[in-house]
């Protein structure tokens, strides 16, 4: 049987991430329930073409519930970076399985991009494992600039659930040693521009200084050959 056919329903399982099962409410729709859109700073030196998202997936348990951008998001901007935090509440319905409910907040994460209305496409980031599968699950199908990956799910779950070719600019951040098609695409190195895929070891928290640093750098480095 395969992994995909052999989930349980979303309220026992999502990939391990145990759910409740029971909800006032039920409905099969994810909902976008935070937009915000930050310019970039008047100071920065230059301003990128390529718009940053950050991504947040609710209505996991384990995932924060706490706002868990905006250090970034501010930090960026000071770079001349747009920057897009974007919250899609996973579906109620205790009646759905993995793929569909990462189907309906993938769907949902791809409308508010397209009323974005930018001509180039953005580079999107994520945190966590329900984040970072619902960031990947939007890119196998959804074009990206570029796609990094805070402690993300990895492994043979995650291959059999993606099939995207890792050949665009993406940086892992304290992951790519756990086995699976990322680590060993981040064994092959990278190109020109950047394109493949890197990893960089967390040292002071997922969403710490010193991380966004690593990100600041690795995309002022890269974004001239996206």
């Amino acid at each position: 049987m395969s992994f995909l056919r052999s989930f349980r329903p979303l309220a026992l399982s999502f990939f391990g991430l145990s759910l409740p099962s029971t909800r006032q409410t039920s409905s099969t729709a994810s909902t976008c329930t935070r937009y915000l859109w930050r310019q970039p700073s008047p100071a920065a030196t230059r301003e990128s073409p390529f718009p940053l998202v950050f991504v947040r997936a609710k209505g996991i348990p384990s995932e924060p519930t706490e706002e868990i951008w905006a250090d970034w998001s501010g930090m960026f901007a000071e770079k001349g970076y747009t920057g897009i935090e974007i919250d899609i509440t996973a579906p109620s319905s205790t009646e759905e399985t993995t793929k569909s409910v990462l189907d309906s907040m993938t769907t949902m994460l791809a409308s508010q991009i397209r009323l974005m209305a930018i001509p180039f496409a953005p580079i999107i980031i994520s945190s966590g494992p329900a984040s970072t599968m619902l960031t990947q699950n939007y890119i196998s199908s959804h074009p990206a600039s570029g796609l990094v990956l805070v402690n993300p799910l990895e492994g043979e779950k995650a291959d059999e659930m993606f099939d995207y070719e890792p050949s665009f600019p993406i940086l892992v951040v304290n992951g790519g040693n756990r086995g699976g098609r990322l680590a060993r695409a981040a064994e092959a190195g990278t190109g020109r521009g950047g394109k493949g895929v890197e990893v960089e070891s967390i040292v002071d928290g997922e969403r710490g200084e010193k991380t966004r640093v690593v990100s600041t750098s690795h995309f002022a480095m890269n974004d001239a050959y996206i």
